[in-house]
């Protein structure tokens, strides 16, 4: 699942003139066709992802990336993950980009080590 993410990059890296790219998983549809993707772009952020409305969870599946070196790197932290991945139901990337953003934008979260007991030990 991780190697969709290096597409991603590529893209990014062999198309400089592109200021943006929409990432859908296959599983992903577009119900109103009366908005654009433009409308959800905010320029302040270089990474856009969404949240699951019942649980709250942050999707792999769908985000809007800006073409930066921030974003690149981002993504490549997050490939990453698939080395570091617990002997557990680990949830692939999808649970890996909580991981990712508690080390990025909150690494001292005393949180975080209870976290990272839990997904060690999921079933």
């Amino acid at each position: 699942m991780f190697q969709r993410h290096c597409v991603t990059i590529n893209v990014l890296r062999d198309n400089p003139e592109l200021e943006y790219i929409l990432f859908l998983d296959a599983d992903m549809g577009i119900i109103n066709p009366n908005h654009l993707i433009e409308e959800y772009i905010n320029p302040k952020f270089d990474i856009l992802f969404y949240e699951r409305i019942f649980n709250f969870e942050v999707m792999a599946g769908s985000y809007i990336v800006k073409n930066t070196p921030y974003s690149i790197t981002f993504l490549k932290d997050w490939i990453e993950y698939e080395n570091k991945l617990p002997k557990s139901f680990h949830g692939t990337d999808n649970a890996a980009i909580h991981q990712i953003l508690v080390d990025w934008y909150n690494p001292n979260d005393k949180r975080d080590l209870k976290c990272r007991l839990i997904w060690e030990e999921s079933k």
